[in-house]
């Protein structure tokens, strides 16, 4: 398909993001394409294997989630689940659940089956004002990932009655990183990046919410939450990311491509002022698609 591509600059040479730019026909001035200029910004390159991706940022109070994954999946507070400003590690809020039967619930649950390589991780700080902190699970069936018994420390994550996770060493009443992984049909449990225990697992299961599981009601802050579903992201020790989660791939700063279908004549390629809509002095191009 011919594209017409370039770069937007400033008007002291320096590279513009959100810049549209708009393609249009040399020999009839018909409006052809249209395209925003790159941010440059970090991308993940396994973006397709993300399930589901919760920044937990807003307003303090708010009852509104967004799944910021490439599925857009519907979700909605239970209980007293909610945005929090007293604690967070990214965006200056978090997910808070302090009652019982708190939680983000997934209107669609998201499946694994026996075989599916999986990471499931995010950032929780386990409050020891009650029983349990958990990171997810499902409430239905007897389904606990990363559930912190709050007096002692000990961690346990149970993708059935029978296949079970247990270690001790996690610290409450502050943020740690929690990451549960299944690689090849073995299962790790990851605290702040260093494999706390493994065990073989061909478990199928269901995820359908983030903060309770089957049988527990989590009392807990969650920040940055992420499922990757076909993938293993750790292998080994690793150190957590200090930054959220990254997006899908972006255009380089500064740099645009416009798809002009069936044309491949003469082309003008013109940049929209992102302030006031105006048009930017100079013609960015005058080429033929490629």
């Amino acid at each position: 398909m011919p594209t017409v591509s370039g770069l937007v600059r400033g008007s002291e040479g320096e590279l513009l993001s959100g810049v549209r730019v708009r393609v249009y026909r040399r020999d009839t001035g018909a409006l052809i394409g249209a395209g925003i200029t790159g941010d440059g910004a970090e991308s993940d390159d396994d973006w397709a294997s993300v399930a589901l991706l919760l920044h937990l940022d807003g307003e303090d109070g708010a009852t509104t989630f967004l799944d910021s994954g490439p599925n857009g999946r519907s979700l909605r507070a239970s209980g007293a689940a909610r945005i929090s400003s007293a604690q967070s590690v990214f965006g200056g809020s978090s997910l808070l659940c302090d009652a019982s039967s708190s939680g983000v619930e997934l209107i669609q649950s998201i499946p694994f089956s026996g075989t599916d390589e999986f990471t499931i991780e995010g950032w929780m700080y386990p409050l020891t004002t009650t029983t349990y902190s958990m990171l997810c699970g499902n409430a239905p069936s007897n389904v606990q990932l990363c559930r912190v018994q709050s007096s002692n420390g000990a961690i346990i994550s149970a993708l059935s009655g029978s296949d079970v996770l247990s270690a001790t060493g996690v610290s409450r009443n502050e943020w740690g990183h929690f990451a549960l992984v299944r690689k090849s049909g073995v299962l790790t449990m990851y605290y702040n990046g260093v494999a706390l225990a493994s065990k073989n697992s061909t478990t199928s299961f269901t995820l359908n919410y983030v903060g309770r599981g089957y049988n527990v009601s989590g009392h807990q802050f969650i920040d940055e939450f992420r499922v990757s579903n076909g993938l293993a992201r750790y292998d080994g020790n690793f150190t957590p990311r200090n930054a959220p989660y990254p997006g899908p791939a972006s255009l380089p700063l500064g740099f645009y491509t416009v798809d002009t279908g069936e044309f491949s004549g003469e082309c003008y390629a013109i940049a929209l002022d992102p302030d006031g809509g105006e048009t930017l002095p100079d013609l960015l191009l005058r080429t033929t698609p490629v």
